[in-house]
Order: structure tokens, then sequence, then C-alpha cells
């Protein structure tokens, strides 16, 4: 199933709502503070926001420093409203959409393709490059820049689909995975079935390490996992991978973030409106204290992390949080300092998916 859907079609609705009646988005917002100087590095900065309402993933150039109404420089039309990830790399400037798998259920095969833009920051307007022929995604993905792999997860079961040579997906006949990855998780109140699978999934290059929320109560480690899975993919076969330690005690972990300098997890807490901000986490295992929370969001869904200045990007719809030196942050959102919100000038947003581009 894909629990992001049920959430995020209500808060739709009652966006739409709000903009039937004669309500401004500015008025359905907080309203905004006065923004400081970005800390850090000057390096230009695109967030990429999936929205259900225009069916599109927007970009918006400049996010660090927005604070309010934003206009969309460019949008990708994606004719979805599924609620995936939006996986972004910099490098390749390529962008990746997997489809989800719709219904709240699962009740048989269904295409899900995975649509791909090249030189995405150049294509507003453009239909995807290439839709890559997929079933069953769960909406959850992520990139592997060391090995260049997009891991894809599945509705109907714990596998990681291993696409190889990314960057190039759906060009010359690329358009099959390699091989796959079982995750083995064990969470008695994941909600996904008796063997839980990735809802969310963040691969940390610089230590070879994949991390995967479960929707239930716990966020999965897995060490050398890009090892592991190169050694798949070159086998063309399907191998299991126990998870090396598990964060537990959480409330319906979703979306997900990392600050690697600092080694700091980021976890969208669903039950609980909150943000868990978890240090340590490379090494951390068994139950969660909840030590330091953000708390008081709508309905967390999708994070991104600019690790150039420090800021997490919260999507909580019908908004965009933007918290500047994310790694102290702690307590009520609205007491954070210097906290900003975007919204779109044109349209309620609603969605999931979310990531960002210090780079173009």
């Amino acid at each position: 199933m894909n629990p992001r859907l049920g959430v995020v079609f209500l808060l739709a609705y009652a966006a739409a709502a709000l903009v039937a009646s004669g309500c401004s988005k500015n008025s359905a917002a907080p309203s905004p503070v006065p923004s400081p100087s970005p800390t850090g590095s000057v390096a230009p900065d695109t967030l990429y926001v999936q929205d259900a309402t225009s069916r599109s993933v927007r970009a918006y150039r400049g996010a660090s420093g927005i604070n309010g109404a934003a206009a969309a420089f460019e949008t990708l039309p994606t004719n979805d409203t599924t609620n995936p990830d939006v996986v972004y790399s910099s490098a390749f400037d390529t962008l990746w959409y997997p489809v989800a798998y719709a219904p709240p259920t699962f009740t048989g095969n269904q295409s899900t393709p995975i649509n791909v833009w090249f030189a995405a920051s150049t294509k507003n307007g453009k239909n995807p490059d290439a839709a890559v022929p997929f079933t069953n995604s769960g909406g959850a993905a992520a990139y592997d820049s060391t090995h260049d792999f997009l891991y894809v997860s599945q509705v109907n079961s714990s596998a990681v689909q291993i696409f190889a040579s990314a960057h190039s997906l759906g060009m010359a006949g690329n358009t099959a995975p390699a091989g796959a990855v079982t995750l083995v998780i064990s969470d008695p109140g994941a909600s996904s079935g008796t063997q839980p699978r990735a809802q969310e999934m963040l691969y940390d290059a610089g230590a070879d390490r994949l991390y995967a929320s479960d929707d239930g109560t716990v966020v999965a480690v897995f060490d050398a996992f890009g090892t592991a899975a190169a050694a798949a993919a070159a086998s063309h076969t399907t191998i299991s991978l126990n998870a090396t330690r598990e964060i537990s005690g959480l409330y319906q972990p979703d979306g997900l973030a990392y600050n690697p300098s600092s080694d700091t997890l980021f976890v969208a807490e669903l039950i609980r409106k909150q943000i868990d901000v978890i240090k340590g986490a490379s090494a951390a295992n068994g139950p969660n204290t909840h030590t330091t929370t953000i708390t008081g969001f709508s309905s967390p869904g999708g994070l991104a992390y600019d690790g150039v200045r420090d800021i997490l990007f919260v999507y909580d719809p019908i908004n965009i949080d933007v918290l500047p030196n994310a790694t102290a942050a702690a307590g009520a959102l609205t007491g954070v300092p210097n906290r900003r919100v975007i919204f779109d000038s044109t349209i309620a947003l609603s969605g999931f998916g979310i990531a960002v581009d210090t780079t173009h």
C-alpha cells in the first residue's frame, strides 16, 4: 500500500476548498518572518517538489532564501498523483520519478514506470525523456552516486530493485533491473505486511550505508549496502541482506534526510507529527529516546537536506518548511530561529517527494 496517498488527498481537498472559497495561499500559510542571509556557500540551490495538484514536479530556484509565495521557474509534467519520491543527481543533472502503486492495498500487478529527465534543469514543460517499464513500485527510491545505481522499492515485497548506470536509465536498452536486494527487517509494528518493506530510503554514499524507514516503528540501517548491491547486480541475482542495526521505537517513520558532516539523521514521524533528530545516527541501535525533536507539523512527509547551508526542507502540505541551522534545531516548529515557509504562488501544493540541487 501507499499510506502517503490518504493523508495527502485529504490535505489537497482542504487546500482546494480554500482556493475555491476565495482564500489566497498567502492567508492559508503561516506569516513569513524576515529572511537572514543564507549560511555557508552562496552556491546555487534549486528545490524540486512533487505536486499532485498540478501533476508535475515544480522547481523553485534560490529556495534557501525564499520566504513566502514563490513561482516555479520550471515544471516537469508527470500526469501522476501517487506521491512518490523525487530523486535527483547534481552530477548528471538527471531526475528520476518512480510512479508509485496507487490502490491503498495490493490488488494485483500494476504498471508503475520510472520517469526520467536528462538535463533536468533545462526541461521546463517537457515530458519525460524516458519512461522505464516497472511494475508495483512502492514509490521509494534512492540514488547511489558511488556505483551509479538507482534503488527502487516494491509495494508487494521487501525487495529493492537495482538499476545500474542509472544516469542513462532508459537509454540504449538500459531499462531492466540488474539485480535486487531483499531487505530483512524485524519490525512487528510495520504496517506493510508480515515482512516489512522500505517506505522510504536514504543512501549515504560516503559510508556505503542505506537507511530504510518501514512506516511502522523502525528505521533499518544496512552497512556496506552498495557493495552488496554491486555483487547482486554483477551476478544478476536477488540476495537477502539483514539489517545491521535497527533504530526502533519510532512513530510511523517515513521521510528521511541526513547530514553526513555531523552524522545526524532526520526522521519524519507521521503519528506524532514531528521530526526526530537522531545524533550519531551511523551507530544508533535499538530504542530511540526522542532526545531531540522538532514538533508542531501538520503532516511531515518528504525531507531534503542542503548540506552547503545546513538547511532542512520539510514537505508539510500545503507548504514547504525551511529550517536553517537544521542540525541544531529543536523544539516547536514555530520557535525555530529564522524558520521560513515556501508556498506556491499559483496552486496549493500536495505531495511528498522533494529533492535539492546545490549545483545548477
